[in-house]
Parts: C-alpha cells; sequence; structure tokens
C-alpha cells in the first residue's frame, strides 16, 4: 500500500480550501477538497482518507455533527477541525466525537502542519468488538495515548476497513454477535494482532491458534487488565513500523 498521506480537506470558503489543497500537496500529502458536508462524505464513498481537515461551521452541517458521519463511512478517519466560531461547548463536542486537535481561524500554519505530521505519526489502530461500551471506553483510553481509533461493530464492517486501510494493531473480540473471528479477511499481509475474548473453552483453542497463525501476537480475557493490553499494543504498534 502506499504509504502518502491523504487528507480531505472540506471548507465551504472556496479560496481557504484551494490555498490549503496547494501547499500541502507540495508538502507530498494526497489531497481532495470538498466545500460542503454532502460532497465530503460523497468522496468518502470512493477513497480511503487518513485525515479530514473540517471546517466548524458550513451552511448544511457543522464540523462534529459531519464527522460523526464520516466516521461511519471510514471508521478509521482522524480529524482536525479549524473554526473561528465555535465556543468550548462547540470545542467539547468536536473532541468527544473523536476529532484530535481544534485550531482557530486564522490558521497558524506551523500549528497546523506539526499537527497533522503528528496526527500521521501516531499508530493506527482498529477495534473489532460488538460490546460499545467496552469498545467506547478502549478508543478513549487508546487516543489519551496518542493513537488513531476506528471501531467496527460486525465482520463486514471489519472486513470493509481493513480493505481500505493499513491499521498497524487490530484489537480483536473472539465472538462477534454469531460470527467467530476467523471470518476476519486479515488478506496476506499478517497484520499485527490483539485478540481479546471473555474467555474460552477447550474446543476454542484451535481457533486461537489459527489465529495465531494469521497474525496474533497476544491474547487477553476480558475483563481486561487496561496496563496489560496498552503494553502490547504498543509493542505491537512499534513491531509494525
Amino acid at each position: 500500500m502506499n504509504d502518502t498521506k491523504s487528507i480531505l480537506v472540506v471548507d465551504d470558503d472556496e479560496d481557504i480550501a484551494a490555498n490549503m489543497n496547494d501547499i500541502l500537496s507540495d508538502m507530498g500529502y494526497r489531497v481532495d477538497v470538498a466545500h460542503n458536508g454532502e460532497t465530503a462524505l460523497s468522496h468518502l464513498t470512493r477513497k480511503a482518507y487518513d485525515i479530514a481537515l473540517l471546517d466548524y461551521k458550513m451552511p448544511d452541517v457543522d464540523g462534529a455533527t459531519l464527522f460523526s458521519q464520516m466516521k461511519l463511512l471510514q471508521p478509521g478517519l482522524a480529524a482536525i477541525m479549524i473554526t473561528a466560531f465555535a465556543n468550548s461547548e462547540d470545542v467539547r463536542r468536536a473532541t468527544s466525537n473523536g476529532v484530535t486537535n481544534v485550531l482557530r481561524k486564522p490558521v497558524d500554519l506551523p500549528q497546523l502542519f506539526e499537527s497533522i505530521a503528528d496526527v500521521c505519526d501516531r499508530p493506527l489502530v482498529l477495534i473489532i468488538d460488538d460490546d460499545d461500551d467496552f469498545s467506547h471506553s478502549l478508543e478513549d483510553i487508546l487516543r489519551e495515548h496518542n493513537y488513531r481509533v476506528g471501531r467496527a461493530t460486525d465482520v463486514a464492517q471489519a472486513n470493509e476497513c481493513l480493505a481500505t486501510l493499513r491499521f498497524d494493531v487490530v484489537v480483536l473480540d473472539l465472538r462477534l454477535g454469531n460470527h467467530t473471528a476467523e471470518k476476519i479477511q486479515f488478506g496476506g499481509n499478517q497484520w499485527p494482532t490483539a485478540i481479546l475474548t471473555t474467555g474460552y473453552t477447550s474446543e476454542m483453542s484451535s481457533l486461537i491458534k489459527l489465529l495465531q497463525e494469521r497474525g496474533v501476537k497476544a491474547v487477553h480475557r476480558k475483563p481486561v487488565d487496561t496496563d496489560d493490553l496498552l503494553r502490547d499494543v504498543s509493542n505491537v504498534a512499534q513491531s509494525a513500523r
């Protein structure tokens, strides 16, 4: 896969968007531009992006709401919000939705470039688990430790995520509804994975062995020891780079 990072610039000010496109393209990023939420979502149905640069106030949608919609299409997407209007509550809502950073207009370009580089350098983790409470909690913890995080709740969504982005670590539940984890299509890349399970019986040992052959590096019992999991995620992410 191409390691060049892809950025989607979403701003209803065409001059600002065009200027950002030129600057970031010159810096070596692959850049697309959208001037409203509808076009941004349309881009995401056709192409995977690493980062979205989102204006907060647009005619059809605010940036925090748009990012929630974007994550449904691309769970691994990161976002940086750029705004002249958002108050403290807006900023809180944006960050609680997973926005990595909020910068004020007129944007300080060196600060923006540093923020983009920082986000791009963060390992990308995919959580595959149908337990929403556990997934949300783990996502918050991983974001606090400077990981980019995507979530999938079923086999189909997990396979779609793995087909579009190169994740450094996959945190995988052994059971997903009526399916078990061997239905996940890791492909031929042997992507490193940590696997989580609520406890397994002896007949599941063959499945664990199969997943380990596919790239699983660690097995954790639920309830998970967060410190142990973070240690394994860190080790696996470092070995993947």
